[in-house]
């Protein structure tokens, strides 16, 4: 009797991808420098209300 291989493996989400432009550690030190907005940060779960 074979037993089959093909089982479907789950990956989990997709990932995000982020496209930085020119010198990514100056991104990086403008990201970090940024002050959270005081509604807080946005859940991407979340959709926005129209």
């Amino acid at each position: 009797m074979m037993t089959s291989n093909n089982k479907s493996k789950k990956r989990g989400p997709k990932t995000d991808h982020l496209k930085i432009e020119g010198d990514w550690q100056r991104a990086v030190n403008k990201a970090l420098k940024k002050k959270k907005p005081p509604e807080g940060w946005p859940d991407k779960k979340k959709k926005p209300q129209n």
